[in-house]
C-alpha cells in the first residue's frame, strides 16, 4: 500500500507546471498501457493516482486552470464508475485510449 501522506509532502515540493507534466505523463502512460488488456489493474492505478495528483495541483493552482483541473476530475469519476469493466474489450480499451491520449495533451494549459 502507498503512503499517500509522504508522497503527498513530497509532490507539493514541485511547482504546479511540474505537478501538470507529471499528470500528463500519467495520462499518457494509460493510452500506452491500455493496449493491453493484461494491464488493467495497472491503468486503473495510475487513473487514481493521477486522480489525486489533480486534486492536489488544483488547490496551488490559479483560478482557471484549478477549475479544469476539478472538471478533468469530475469527468474521470464520472467516466472510472466502473474502470475495469471498460477495459474488457477492445473496443472499450480503444475509447479509453483516445480519451486520455486528448486529455494528456490538454494538460500542459
Amino acid at each position: 500500500m502507498k503512503n499517500w501522506n509522504a508522497i503527498k509532502q513530497r509532490y507539493l515540493v514541485d511547482q504546479v507546471p511540474t505537478r501538470l507534466g507529471g499528470i500528463a505523463a500519467n495520462l499518457a502512460r494509460v493510452k500506452s498501457f491500455s493496449k493491453n488488456i493484461a494491464h488493467s489493474d495497472l491503468v486503473v492505478s495510475l487513473v487514481e493516482e493521477s486522480k489525486i495528483f489533480i486534486e492536489w495541483t488544483a488547490n496551488d493552482a490559479d483560478i482557471d486552470t484549478a477549475g479544469e483541473l476539478v472538471e478533468r476530475n469530475y469527468r474521470f469519476s464520472l467516466h472510472c464508475g466502473n474502470c475495469a469493466g471498460k477495459l474488457s474489450g477492445q473496443t472499450q480499451r480503444n475509447g479509453w485510449k483516445l480519451q486520455h491520449k486528448h486529455r494528456s495533451g490538454q494538460i500542459g494549459f
